[in-house]
């Protein structure tokens, strides 16, 4: 198309988002682009093998911004594509309660993460599985989960191992477990920015 000729012309692109007109086309000219940002949104099975190809070959992409779908095929292709795009540094995930165990699986490959924000439609809590992750340049967690009391140790050792984290933020299940924590922030000593919320109130 027009469009996609145009944009090959523009060498110097950084960020493009146009999810609803991309073409197998506009793929091809993803991997030898510049492009290190992208907003992913699932675009059906007649797109995903092509994008799934690309995606993980481009050596500029450094941030992903995702909205996983709601079907069942997308969940599962979302996951697959972002644990095969091991180049990148930032990770911004939109989620439903049901993908979030197949994303946490899908996070074990991104060891090169230093930004990572998790936000759901619905509460949840972090499944066991996350505090088995390791991403040794993480400066910035986001997160929105509730934090409970029977989380504490497992969060308490989580932070241990990423002492570089300069930026937290998460939701507690109350002051009260907050309370808990903070004897351990220590651990992360060289956090700047630290943003709590309370989920509820205690009674």
């Amino acid at each position: 198309t027009i469009l996609c000729n145009n944009l090959m012309r523009l060498s110097q692109l950084t960020k493009l988002d146009l999810p609803n007109l991309m073409t197998p086309k506009y793929f091809e000219w993803l991997e030898s682009s510049h492009i290190c940002y992208m907003k992913l949104f699932y675009e059906g099975p007649e797109l995903s093998v092509a994008l799934a190809q690309v995606m993980p070959k481009m050596k500029f992409l450094r941030w992903l911004n995702v909205f996983f779908p709601t079907n069942d095929e997308g969940r599962q292709w979302m996951s697959s594509l972002i644990s095969k795009c091991t180049q990148i540094n930032q990770l911004r995930l939109v989620l439903h309660t049901l993908d979030v165990p197949p994303v946490v699986a899908a996070l074990q490959s991104l060891s090169s993460l230093t930004d990572l924000e998790i936000q759901c439609n619905e509460g949840w809590e972090i499944p066991p599985a996350f505090y088995n992750l390791h991403f040794p340049h993480l400066t910035r967690l986001d997160m929105d989960p509730t934090v409970r009391n029977a989380n504490l140790l497992d969060l308490e050792d989580w932070l241990g191992y990423h002492t570089s984290l300069t930026e937290l933020a998460m939701d507690f299940e109350s002051v009260k477990v907050f309370d808990k924590l903070r004897d351990v922030l220590f651990k992360c000593p060289a956090l700047t920015v630290l943003q709590v919320g309370v989920g509820r109130s205690e009674e």
